[in-house]
């Protein structure tokens, strides 16, 4: 993206064309790319581009970073809904797709425990930002405030690339309590096996800009439990509080919370948070939005 920015308007120059740039994360990048996105906030300031951002939280971070923005606006991420239509009803992930697992931990069997348990999902590959770190706390938390005949119903899935494999989470990986409720697919190629199968999504990220992952969780009008990072409050619109990003406690919370109520509230909210995302985050939406901005630049 950075490096698309920053030489499209080399190669532009002297050309009668005007400049669109696109800005899709939320954290400034670190080494090479860091350089050229520093470059680019410097060369911003001359060739006044039209900015494209996919979230607010984008646009102000890069605003931050000395970015010009005088021309620019928020065009979020864009979704095929009517693949989510009509509601799937809970059933296990594929065995073709747990074959892909680069580790299967848990013993008890989540095609049976997704009929009688809640099951908990998180989705995306293993990275400091995404906070696995503080979910596996949150777990553990977990065990400790529910009666043991409790806790032993509520079963945790993982899908996302090198989260077995990464030595920061190794000491989690291998807790018993987390063997015990904690099953890892590795990486899926349809995200809508898992959201199909859980009964809440989790997002502890410590940073995101316009999390996909969210939306298409929406969208199969599961309830979500997210961090307050990047647009997630925008998403989520209040029809469900965020928590603090980085905090083990509030996230345990949220699922003690989520545990307590009845489940038909939950699903009712769920099939809200879908509407919501139905209306908003259409790819029509989106494709029409991104026509009547460069319809405008053209002058058309």
């Amino acid at each position: 993206m950075y490096h698309a920015n920053f030489f499209t308007t080399l190669a532009a120059a002297r050309l009668p064309v005007k400049l669109v740039w696109a800005l899709r994360r939320t954290q400034i990048p670190q080494g090479v790319t860091g350089l050229i996105s520093k470059a680019s906030a410097w060369l911003s300031g001359w060739v006044k581009p039209q900015v494209i951002s996919n979230s607010e939280a984008g646009l102000a971070s890069h605003g931050q970073a000395g970015y010009y923005l005088a021309k620019s606006t928020v065009i979020a991420n864009g979704f095929v809904t009517e693949s989510f239509d009509p509601p799937v009803p809970a059933i296990s992930c594929s065995q073709a797709e747990l074959a892909k697992s680069d580790l299967i931990v848990a013993t008890p069997s989540v095609a049976s425990a997704a009929i009688e348990s809640t099951l908990f999902g998180t989705i995306g590959r293993y990275s400091p930002v995404k906070g696995h770190k503080y979910l596996f706390e949150a777990i553990l938390l977990l065990q400790q405030q529910l009666p043991a005949a409790e806790f032993e119903q509520v079963k945790f899935i993982f899908a996302g690339r090198d989260i077995t494999t990464s030595s920061a989470l190794k000491p989690y990986i291998d807790n018993f309590i987390i063997r015990q409720q904690c099953q890892f697919i590795g990486e899926v190629a349809d995200v809508s096996v898992v959201l199909k199968d859980i009964d809440c999504l989790i997002l502890p990220s410590l940073s995101e800009g316009f999390p996909n992952v969210l939306v298409e969780a929406m969208l199969a009008n599961k309830y979500c439990i997210a961090t307050n990072v990047g647009d997630v409050n925008r998403i989520l619109a209040d029809i469900v509080p965020s928590i603090k990003p980085g905090c083990a406690e509030q996230l345990c919370r949220a699922m003690v919370d989520f545990l307590k109520r009845e489940k038909q509230q939950n699903i009712a909210t769920g099939h809200e948070l879908g509407v919501l995302a139905r209306s908003h985050y259409s790819i029509a939406s989106s494709w029409q939005q991104y026509l009547s901005l460069y319809s405008l630049l053209l002058g058309k």
